[in-house]
C-alpha cells in the first residue's frame, strides 16, 4: 500500500509490504515535482513487491517438495 504526501514544494511516496517472516518493511522516496510522478513510483515499486513476493513464496513452495 502506498502512500503519497506533499512536504514543502516536493512530494513523497512510502510503499508498505510485510516480508517473509510477517514484519511490516517502508520504501521511501522524496523530491518529486508532481504528485503524479509519486503515484507512478510508488505503483511500480508496489508491482515489483508483488512480482518479487510471489516469486519467492513460489521458490520456497518448489523447494520444499
Amino acid at each position: 500500500m502506498a502512500s503519497i504526501n506533499k512536504r514543502g514544494k516536493t512530494w513523497n511516496a512510502r510503499v508498505s509490504y510485510y516480508d517473509d517472516l510477517g514484519n511490516r518493511k517502508f520504501i521511501n522516496q522524496g523530491g518529486f515535482r508532481t504528485k503524479r510522478e509519486a503515484q507512478e513510483w510508488a505503483n511500480q515499486n508496489e508491482v515489483d513487491l508483488r512480482t518479487c513476493l510471489k516469486s519467492n513464496i513460489f521458490g520456497m513452495i518448489v523447494q520444499k517438495r
